[in-house]
């Protein structure tokens, strides 16, 4: 809510680290510092969306402390949100017959983007993590 430019490291973080498990998970090789620039490169490729969220949350602290609570709070959800839909289309993407490593980024940001139609249990994407 109060720094665009470290919640998208972070997010660029976590994302990266989940990138890793699923690329360990499904059997491809990836380093950590490669998954991290490809989910870097996908979370500014959302940049118009993710950056729609974060000014709406900067709105919020116009109202004294009760707003700045409120912009904590919607921003934690929005991340939240962003990274169950990355895993989502992370799960489309290592599901599907053929898988492009090098054009990953803008193959998260297509599917990101559009509608995800499967519904991934919460549970399935938490195991990865567990492994």
């Amino acid at each position: 809510a109060f720094s665009t430019a470290a919640d998208v490291g972070a997010i660029a973080t976590v994302w990266g680290y989940l990138l890793f498990k699923y690329t360990k998970h499904y059997g491809y090789k990836l380093e950590n510092d490669d998954a991290v620039k490809i989910c870097t490169t996908a979370l500014l490729g959302l940049g118009g969306y993710y950056a729609g969220c974060k000014m709406a949350t900067k709105l919020f602290h116009i109202i004294p402390g009760a707003g700045t609570l409120l912009a904590m709070g919607i921003s934690s959800l929005a991340n939240v949100i962003f990274t169950y839909r990355f895993a989502l289309a992370l799960t489309r993407i290592f599901q599907s017959p053929k898988i492009d490593i090098k054009n990953l980024a803008k193959t998260i940001i297509t599917v990101f983007a559009g509608t995800i139609n499967a519904v991934q249990n919460v549970i399935d994407i938490i195991d990865l993590f567990l492994d």
